[in-house]
């Protein structure tokens, strides 16, 4: 992949947890409504061309990616809850000194949403 430009990451968000039968159109409908969209795609496999799930919208301005972020993340579209999250290259994120959490043997029934509840209140959650 090509190294992308710090300005490119700011405005950038990773949006996950999509339905396999999410389409580019869907994307644009969901997230166009809070602002102009650079570019957005939901990311494939090179092989069989079926969704990975997961998809990357660009907006032109950062405060609407801002937006978009604090409306749209959990919200369903096709019947999935959304996962957003600005998208950072993990390289930088180990530079920086982030580190990870993670939780096993979670009930199935337990939500990106409620997670995010429980841990926020201590620090910022990156993803």
């Amino acid at each position: 992949m090509a190294e992308v430009s710090p300005l490119w990451l700011r405005h950038t968000l990773y949006v996950g947890d999509l339905h396999p039968e999410t389409t580019a159109t869907d994307l644009e409908v969901a997230f166009s409504v809070i602002g102009p969209l650079d570019s957005f795609g939901i990311r494939k496999d090179a092989v069989s061309g079926k969704s990975l799930c997961y998809a990357f919208v660009n907006f032109s301005c950062i405060s609407h990616a801002s937006k978009a972020l604090a409306c749209l993340n959990h919200k369903t579209l096709r019947g999935k809850p959304m996962r957003i999250m600005w998208w950072q290259r993990e390289s930088e994120l180990r530079k920086a000194g982030i580190e990870n959490v993670f939780v096993k043997n979670l009930a199935h029934s337990v939500t990106s949403a409620q997670l995010e509840s429980m841990f926020s209140k201590y620090g910022i959650i990156l993803s």
